[in-house]
């Protein structure tokens, strides 16, 4: 695993946390066939909030660039910095964090 897919695995783990506080039963509601996280309407806040942008607002009560900031830091966002590819890196770690938490494994 390089430096991205750990920093991936963090972000995804505190946003997953994060939802596992704000939103308890998360995971349930996720349509895994249509995960996207580049996507304002398939990504996780997306389809847990209707889009990104009032997902990011209902967790991160911030402006949105500190809400983005935020987001990037939690797994909902692909950081700038971050080659292309990690779109698919994110996908997969929600996906296995999504799974880890439907067979009551959340760590």
């Amino acid at each position: 695993m390089n430096d991205d897919q750990d920093d991936i695995q963090l972000a995804v783990q505190r946003g997953a946390a994060l939802l596992d506080q704000r939103c308890p039963g998360w995971a349930d509601l996720i349509d895994l066939r249509c995960l996207a996280i580049s996507s304002h309407r398939h990504c996780i806040l997306g389809q847990l909030y209707g889009d990104y942008a009032s997902g990011a607002t209902r967790l991160f009560t911030h402006p949105k660039w500190v809400a983005n900031a935020e987001a990037r830091k939690s797994g909902f966002l692909k950081p700038d910095a971050w080659p292309d590819t990690a779109w698919e890196d994110l996908r997969d770690a929600w996906m296995a964090a999504i799974r880890d938490r439907r067979r009551g494994a959340t760590t």
